[in-house]
């Protein structure tokens, strides 16, 4: 009987020591991260790159410039010699100026003169060519004939001129007077300045001249 007491004392006694034991082993605690986990990184977001625009931007085109309308006269050449197209004992020298013009579109209701002025011997100042030059579709104008000299005062070797072309419009007018009825009329027709003309649309440069027969 008391054998069995002392037994039944000491597996009291082992059964309280193994309950001891497995008190004072740690236990993990749930709340503390675990040190072999990793953290995953922070994702980069990725940046999307905005389109390229290959489009090749159009040239605007400058705006075409008009040109301005011009009378030139290219025969006889400034400083040139004049020679002229009759015979000496005639008096007067005849000869055939032409040029070119433009920047006006339609020469339709257009006219162009010629004017011619006597510098030595001096003349009373510029005189219109009663003939109107003929214009081509592309500018180019001759006019026939023009004169310097008359029977009375003849037109000899040294003497020098001045000629000068003139684009003007069809109803252009002189002291009220049309221009185009003035060159179908006998009268002589003088002018002090070529400038004096009303409807101007170009005028030349004056070309000099020597006389040469």
């Amino acid at each position: 009987m008391k054998r069995q007491f002392i037994t039944k004392v000491l597996e009291l006694t082992l059964l309280g020591l193994f309950f001891f034991a497995c008190d004072t082993v740690p236990t993990p605690s749930l709340s503390s991260p675990d040190p072999t986990a990793t953290q995953s990184p922070t994702s980069t977001p990725t940046e999307i790159p905005s389109p390229t625009n290959t489009s090749v931007p159009t040239e605007t085109p400058s705006p075409t410039e008009t040109p301005e309308p011009f009378v030139k006269i290219t025969y006889p050449a400034d400083g040139g010699i004049l020679t002229c197209t009759n015979p000496v004992e005639d008096g007067s020298c005849l000869f055939n100026p032409s040029g070119t013009t433009g920047g006006v579109g339609s020469f339709n209701n257009l006219r162009l003169y010629v004017f011619v002025f006597p510098v030595n011997p001096p003349g009373a100042g510029w005189y219109l060519q009663k003939s109107p030059a003929a214009i081509e579709s592309n500018g180019n104008w001759a006019q026939s004939p023009s004169a310097l000299g008359d029977e009375k005062s003849s037109a000899v070797n040294g003497h020098t001129l001045r000629i000068r072309a003139v684009l003007v419009t069809r109803d252009a007018t002189l002291n009220g007077r049309k221009l185009e009825d003035l060159a179908k009329s006998k009268e002589l027709i003088v002018l002090s300045a070529v400038e004096d003309i009303d409807g101007i649309v170009a005028i030349s440069d004056v070309i000099d001249l020597t006389l040469a027969r």
